[in-house]
């Protein structure tokens, strides 16, 4: 890195792209504790099987928080 401020910067991001993501590993397996299927979870939320899909199972998603609250307060997950 080539300033500490640049760094410090990274490191952040890091971290939120990391909360994130263990925020989404725990609906989606919230989502399987209660048998509800990608597809349903889609419809539920009005969205694509497609974009759940990418929002569950892509190694390096990055949802808006938007998309992980909407998925919270419409799928009762």
């Amino acid at each position: 890195m080539k300033t500490p401020e640049f760094a410090a910067g990274y490191e952040g991001a890091r971290r939120e792209l990391r909360a994130v993501d263990r925020i989404v590993r725990a609906l989606d397996q919230a989502r399987i504790d209660v048998g509800m299927s990608k597809a349903e979870l889609a419809r539920k939320i009005s969205t694509t099987p497609e974009v759940v899909r990418r929002l569950l199972t892509e190694d390096r998603a990055n949802p808006t928080i938007a998309t992980v609250v909407k998925q919270i307060g419409r799928a009762h997950v």
